[in-house]
């Protein structure tokens, strides 16, 4: 059978299938698609969740860089307090603040580096501060030597490592050992 010519008066119109009752799909003869105000309301979700994501985000990389911090600090106040314990004098009592690097220069951490400058950078407006106080026990005075070192890399209190150690002083010619007390944020 030949195919069939397709007449236009054939077809339905918008207005024949509303009067039928049938529909195409389509509501009344609006076109298919998004409204502006359904647009600017996914713009605004998409927006606000971004805004979370990358507030988060924010906060997660602070967190990161103060615990990195927190780590050299806590590694770096032990070096410190190993090469105040093995010297052939326990420290003499009294505070002073230093440049960490420096500090580190001055007990010799430097000599097992091979990027100074970059450590220097690295290390760039970092601070030690050692306060060291004698202790007298009940029989013995000046028995040992307590080390309060604090290392600080920002303005805020947070930016802070602070460690505790008491160095035998009886014994120090014989290269006596120390005790650790605490460690952390003070």
């Amino acid at each position: 059978m030949p195919p069939r010519d397709v007449v236009t008066s054939d077809l339905p119109t918008s207005e024949t299938m509303r009067s039928s009752g049938r529909s195409s799909g389509r509501s009344s003869g609006r076109a298919s698609g998004f409204t502006l105000v359904e647009i600017a309301v996914a713009v605004a979700i998409l927006g606000l969740a971004l805004t979370t994501l990358i507030g988060l985000h924010t906060r997660m990389l602070d967190t990161y860089y103060n615990e990195r911090n927190r780590t050299k600090a806590a590694f770096l106040s032990q070096y410190v307090m190993t090469m105040l314990e093995v010297a052939e004098q326990p420290p003499e009592t009294g505070s002073k603040e230093d440049p960490l690097y420096s500090r580190l220069e001055t007990i010799g951490y430097l000599d097992t580096v091979d990027e100074k400058q970059a450590i220097k950078k690295e290390f760039e407006g970092w601070s030690i501060n050692q306060e060291v106080t004698s202790v007298d026990l009940p029989l013995i005075e000046d028995a040992l030597r307590r080390v309060d070192l604090v290392i600080s890399w920002g303005p805020t209190e947070d930016d802070t490592f602070a460690l505790v150690y008491f160095i035998d002083n009886t014994q120090a010619a014989s290269g006596s050992s120390g005790f650790a007390s605490a460690g952390g944020l003070s």
